[in-house]
This record gives C-alpha cells, sequence and structure tokens, in this order.
C-alpha cells in the first residue's frame, strides 16, 4: 500500500484522525475530516497548534491529557464544545510509537443516549486502532458486564491467529478474572495468575491503570511477550466496570534483549567465580528454556583428539537420549549436532524424522519425544570448533528470525566459557610441569633478573 492509498483510506474514515508533537500540539498529519470538524482551512490547521482552539481552561485540560498520554500510553478520552458552537466532540487519544499524540474527533452531538454509545465506541475503536496500526500497538476495548472484546487488526495480527481463531477468543477477555477456558491456554502458565490479580485489581478501583507485561501463545504455537495498558472509562452506578479499553504491545524483541543481557551478565559473573564449567554451561541453557519454554537445549563438547562429541549439559532432555549422544563420533550425516561440529557450520532440521542427517538416529529422537534440531557450532576465538550448542522441539518446527539470533548468541556464550576454562586447564598444567619437573627452570625478565625459579634448581 502506497502512501498516497494511505491517505485515501484516512480521508474516508468518519471522525477526523491527526497526529500531533506532544509538547506543541501541532499537526504532523491530519485527514480531511479533521480540518472540517475543528472549521480550519488547510493554511489554519497546518500552522495552528490545537491548544489554541480553546479557551484558557479547556486548553490547560487538553494539556493534561497530552501529558497523561506521554507517560501512560492509555488511551485518554476528552469531550468538549466549541464556544460558537453547540455541537459535542469526543476525542480520544492514545501515544503513538514514535512519542507523538494519534488522535482521534467524532461529533457525537446527534446520537441517541444508547445507540450513540455503541456507534462512538465501534466507530472510535476502528478510526484509532487503524491510526495506530502502522506503530503496530493493538487497541482493545472490553466489556466486562456483556463479556465482550473488539480489537483491531493489529491485536490479532501480532498474535498471528486466523480471522476464525480470533472471533472463538473475542468473547474470552473475561476469562483472566476467573481463569476459565481459552483464556488459560492463551496466556503462559507463569504469567496466568499475576495477570488475572492486575485485571481484578483494576475493576475493583484499586489501582488507577491496569499495566501487565505477559506472554501470549500466538497463532504460529510461539510465546511472544505482551505489554498490555488499559483502563476503566464508564462504571454503572453500583461502581461496576462498564467499559475498559487500552493498548497492547508485542515488546518480544525487547525481552529478548534484557534475557540476552541478563544471560551475558550472569554467566560471565560465573566465570569471573571460576564456577565448574558445566555449572556455567547449564546457566547458559537454562536462561534460553526459561524464556522460550518449548525450547530444549543442550551444549555438547568436542574431545581432545576433535573426533567425538561428549556431554557438556542437557538436563532438559532425557538421561537415555543423553547417555546415547555421549561420546558420538563427528561426520557429515551423524545427526544434527554430529554434523555441525563435522562441518563447522550451522544444521537446521526441522523434521528429524525425513531428515536424512537423522537416519541413524531418529528412532531414538521419537522415544526421546524430540520432532527437531536445531545445532549451531562453538567455535574459538580462532574459528576452531569447540562443541556445538543445540535447541530441540517436540513437533516439527523451523526457526524465525529471533530462533537464529538466540542460537547464535548464545553459542557466542558458551564459546566464552568454554575457551576460558580451556585456557586455565592449560595454565594449570603448565605449572605443574613447571614445579614438578627434575629439571631446574629459571625464568628472567626483559633485563635478565630471575623472576620465578622451580624446586628442581635448588637441589
Amino acid at each position: 500500500m502506497t502512501e498516497v492509498d494511505l491517505v485515501k483510506i484516512f480521508n474516508l474514515q468518519p471522525s477526523g484522525i491527526a497526529e500531533l508533537t506532544p509538547l506543541e500540539g501541532n499537526y504532523i498529519f491530519f485527514n480531511e475530516q479533521e480540518r472540517i470538524l475543528r472549521r480550519l482551512s488547510v493554511s489554519e490547521i497546518q500552522s495552528v497548534s490545537i491548544f489554541d482552539l480553546f479557551c484558557v481552561d479547556e486548553s490547560q485540560k487538553l494539556r493534561t491529557i497530552f501529558e497523561k498520554c506521554v507517560t501512560s500510553s492509555t488511551v485518554q478520552e476528552y469531550f468538549f464544545k466549541y464556544k460558537s458552537d453547540k455541537n459535542t466532540f469526543q476525542m480520544r487519544l492514545v501515544k503513538s510509537d514514535n512519542g507523538n499524540i494519534i488522535s482521534s474527533l467524532t461529533d457525537i452531538s446527534n446520537l441517541h443516549h444508547l445507540e450513540g454509545q455503541q456507534l462512538i465506541y465501534k466507530e472510535n475503536i476502528k478510526c484509532l486502532s487503524d491510526a495506530v496500526s502502522g506503530a503496530n500497538i493493538g487497541c482493545w476495548d472490553y466489556y466486562p458486564q456483556e463479556d465482550r472484546i473488539i480489537a483491531n487488526e493489529t491485536w490479532v495480527t501480532q498474535k498471528k491467529y486466523k480471522d476464525e481463531d480470533f472471533r472463538l477468543n473475542t468473547e474470552l477477555f473475561s476469562d483472566v478474572i476467573d481463569g476459565l477456558t481459552n483464556w488459560a491456554s492463551i496466556v503462559h502458565p507463569d504469567d496466568l495468575e499475576a495477570t488475572s490479580k492486575l485485571i481484578e485489581k483494576h475493576l475493583n478501583k484499586e489501582t488507577e491503570v491496569y499495566d501487565a507485561k505477559f506472554r501470549v501463545k500466538c497463532g504460529d504455537n510461539q510465546w511472544r511477550w505482551i505489554h498490555d495498558i488499559g483502563r476503566v472509562f464508564l462504571r454503572d452506578k453500583d461502581g461496576l466496570a462498564i467499559r475498559m479499553n487500552g493498548v497492547h504491545i508485542d515488546i518480544t524483541e525487547r525481552k529478548q534483549a534484557e534475557l540476552r543481557e541478563k544471560s551475558r551478565t550472569h554467566v560471565l559473573e560465573l566465570i569471573t567465580k571460576g564456577k565448574p564449567l558445566p555449572i556455567i554451561l547449564d546457566a547458559i541453557v537454562k536462561v534460553v528454556e526459561q524464556d522460550n519454554p518449548a525450547m530444549l537445549c543442550s551444549v555438547l563438547l568436542l574431545d581432545d583428539t576433535g573426533k567425538h562429541l561428549l556431554s557438556g549439559t542437557a538436563s532438559s532432555l532425557p538421561d537415555f537420549y543423553n547417555e546415547a549422544i555421549h561420546g558420538i563420533e563427528i561426520g557429515e550425516g551423524v545427526s544434527s549436532c554430529g554434523t555441525a561440529a563435522f562441518i563447522n557450520q550451522r544444521v537446521i532440521v526441522d523434521d528429524i524424522q525425513t531428515h536424512a542427517y537423522w537416519v541413524t538416529y531418529k528412532e531414538l529422537a521419537k522415544e526421546a519425544g524430540l520432532g527437531a534440531c536445531w545445532s549451531e557450532p562453538i567455535r574459538s576465538t580462532k574459528g576452531k570448533v569447540l562443541g556445538t550448542f543445540a535447541i530441540y522441539h517436540r513437533n516439527i518446527n523451523h526457526p524465525t528470525e529471533a530462533d537464529l539470533a538466540i542460537i547464535e548468541q548464545t553459542a557466542n556464550m558458551a564459546s566464552i566459557a568454554i575457551e576460558k576454562k580451556q585456557t586455565e586447564e592449560k595454565l594449570k598444567r603448565a605449572a605443574s610441569v613447571f614445579t614438578h619437573t627434575h629439571e631446574g627452570i629459571i625464568i628472567t625478565d626483559g633485563s635478565g633478573s630471575i623472576t620465578e625459579v622451580n624446586v628442581a634448581i635448588s637441589h
């Protein structure tokens, strides 16, 4: 879709839509309906600040709403009348990904009270969600008393649902509160209870804003991290929530970056403290598995002959499988890891049962419940193979770009640990030879001064 097409679509919207700077309130983008509802010419709207369109008191109210948008990212509502006009307008505002304010403007003067609320709701959520879709922000409106949610297309596509899958799940948002049926199968089990409590607290007026970060299972069976922010905007006379709305942002890449940094810091601390290599390697794979529950990881180490792979760590894999793999001779066609170590290249096998590399081991993998295996060589700083890092899946699975980044970065981290330990072992052996050899050894500096001698020199 071209930029011209996008402008045409925005101009056809029944509501005014605009992008505004958060501080000055200047127009960056506006559709034709926005200009008409504001009663401004093209030159006027291009030069005016939105705050200048109101009296001092109303302008200050709007500035306050802008400030809330900047700090909270929740959808804000503002109802007003122009001084020379009896019509009532509704503005809905939300912060875009680039920090500007996205606004939708609707004339609600001629809408009947009951029907009007539903129409405003449907039109505004559609207009606003269209406006923020380009920023990859999902918008949703939730009616607790009706067990109903309506969301924009981004909300659906972020989860990679098919249309029919989405229709099945749109009525189930309220299940977060009591943990029923399908919602429990969408939210990660480790996050469900905490998320449920956050929503329940907000519905009970214990918090000003609902703000949660959790993982959801998408239509492609991948887990994605979501930052969900919302607020109740309408309650009945008893104080029970009628309508709640908010935004839904995919933060998977950010969480993965945080995880990688956390992993790197933790592993480097273990290396610095001189912890045993198995403990360090186990810590490396555990971070990957905890953030990606569908992944089962292993590290295999190349032996001193450079011909066999030995178990480094693979606590999530069955013992019988690890025992069978321990000591396998590397070579092309020897499973994913044996091949990766032999050719010194990444090997991706998304279906173990049909791949030629797994002919000898596919029954073993089937017994272990393994369907896919991606293996990355662990290399020294000079490019020499030290071992392999592998990610297994229970079912047939092809890696995404994010998966490939994980496997490469984890292999790099493992190489730091392995190479450091190998260097330490070499130094220990050298020190042992220096200390216990029967030959006298003298070490001098560049000026000829003796810096160290071994025990044998004194005999």
